[in-house]
């Protein structure tokens, strides 16, 4: 059986002719320049024209990649991304009161927006192997924990 030393890993030559794994189909697409996310049911495939084939596979394997997105709960969703904001209004608050730096309330508003970021980027969060939501919980919690902390 022939071996092949690629990256450092052994494989057979019948492992190098298997089919690339969604993961591995997507590592590809963007050591092609291709960005790769997902709008509602659609992949939406962008990049240059000389990677118009490996367009054509991704699109070809939707189904597969749309399975690597978890699960979206728009109403936690929702509730998080409040509860974001509700902490940048109480360190406004406290900022006008003179109990917070200009600095420390930014750092707030900061969390807010990487909330955001998060919610609106989640199909692209998922294809690059990220859980959206996780994200999103970790991120609201900072921002509410951090308003609490400087005064807000």
């Amino acid at each position: 059986m022939n071996a092949y030393v690629v990256n450092n890993v052994c494989e057979t030559s019948a492992q190098r002719l298997q089919t690339p794994t969604p993961v591995q189909l997507l590592a590809q697409a963007k050591a092609a320049g291709l960005s790769v996310a997902v709008d509602g049911d659609r992949l939406v495939v962008r990049g240059p024209k000389v990677a118009a084939d490996l367009a054509r596979q991704l699109v070809a394997r939707k189904a597969e990649l749309l399975s690597l997105v978890p699960a979206w709960d728009r109403a936690e969703a929702d509730r998080l991304l409040s509860e974001a904001r509700d902490a940048v209004a109480r360190a406004e608050a406290a900022y006008r009161a003179g109990r917070m730096t200009e600095a420390r309330r930014n750092a707030v508003a900061l969390w807010r927006d990487v909330c955001e970021g998060f919610a609106r980027d989640r199909g692209r969060e998922a294809l690059a192997g990220w859980d959206a939501m996780e994200l999103l919980r970790g991120a609201a919690r900072h921002a509410v924990e951090k308003a609490a902390q400087l005064g807000g």
